[in-house]
């Protein structure tokens, strides 16, 4: 069973992991509240919605299957067209500085945990206890978020304004990742 565990876990958090280097590469000023902020956001959404999925069961697998993946696609989408905007927009150095807002490391954090609500409907035959499954679904995400956002930040530092255009074509490309299984 943990072995179960730890494959939905690590399988879960590849979409927040690119996102978090994308953060880390696109922000690398960012201060070391924001960069624990990133990692514990997304690794508690992830736990919560594979909770709320585990606990939700077959009644609510049609909506969050048909449209989840949908929101998720058009969150990422537009988190990325606005940054491919910024990235090639002519701005003086001062007026460039942005700042990651809480309200988007949320958006981000909902976006990519729509399919662990999705898996936790699939899986919740499969695993014993929701709570636990949970919870080390959701430090498996924080610790490989923390990872990727230190990874992003460290590239960033070196790609400078490249890096919020590489940041956007990577939160684009998830976004059409996701649409693709949403389709398929």
């Amino acid at each position: 069973m943990i072995f179960n565990i730890i494959a939905i876990g690590l399988g879960l958090s590849m979409d927040a992991a690119a996102v978090s280097v994308t953060d880390g590469l696109c922000y690398p000023d960012m201060g070391k509240k924001k960069r624990f902020f990133i990692p514990l956001v997304f690794g508690l959404l992830q736990g919560a919605m594979l909770l709320i999925g585990m606990l939700a069961g077959s009644a609510l697998n049609g909506i969050l299957g048909s449209i989840g993946g949908y929101v998720a696609f058009a969150v990422l989408l537009i988190i990325g067209a606005k940054m491919l905007y910024d990235g090639f927009k002519k701005e003086k150095e001062e007026e460039k500085k942005e700042r990651l807002s809480v309200f988007a490391i949320l958006l981000q954090g909902l976006a990519t945990s729509v399919d662990a609500a999705a898996a936790g409907l699939g899986t919740s035959a499969v695993l014993e206890r929701p709570l636990i499954s949970s919870l080390i679904v959701a430090a498996i995400t924080f610790s490989i978020c923390l990872a990727a956002v230190l990874i992003g930040k460290k590239a960033g530092g070196r790609l400078k304004e490249k890096a919020v255009i590489i940041g956007g074509l990577i939160l684009i490309a998830i976004a059409v990742k996701i649409l693709a299984e949403q389709i398929g």
